[in-house]
């Protein structure tokens, strides 16, 4: 972290490096049942760690990614080919890297009715999903 841009981090005490890497590995451990698992552990700490050089954020989101994302079933797809319409989805992680490409570290415009309408579209959606998984 740079010090100069962020004094406040600077401040704070830390942490000794190996008890930071077992926390690490304790919530990557923790996560496992999650949706995303330890991979969203890695992709928080990536983006933690280079939070003030956007190149290496979206380098370390892919490497992420493709190391714990897509080689896991590449051995299988390569073997079978048709497998790619199992696992195709897979490559879905990869849309959100134009967004990310595109955030230059400026909040963009608040108020209370984006707030909530986010905070009442994420459940709706899951709620609409369900119900058209249903069918």
């Amino acid at each position: 972290m740079d010090c100069e841009t962020n004094r406040n981090f600077c401040s704070r005490p830390r942490l000794p490096r190996p008890l930071r890497l077992a926390g690490v590995g304790l919530l990557a451990v923790l996560a496992t049942p999650a949706d995303w698992g330890y991979i969203a552990v890695f992709w928080v700490l990536c983006f933690g760690v280079f939070w003030n050089r956007p190149a290496l954020r979206l380098a370390s989101f892919t490497a992420v990614g493709v190391v714990f994302y897509l080689l896991p079933v590449a051995g299988e797809v390569l073997a079978d080919p048709s497998a790619l319409l199992q696992y195709g989805y897979r490559l879905g992680f990869l849309l959100p890297i134009p967004l990310l490409a595109a955030y230059r570290g400026v909040r963009g415009r608040r108020s209370a009715a984006r707030k909530w309408g986010f905070y009442g579209f994420y459940p709706a959606h899951l709620l609409l999903l369900t119900l058209l998984r249903s069918f």
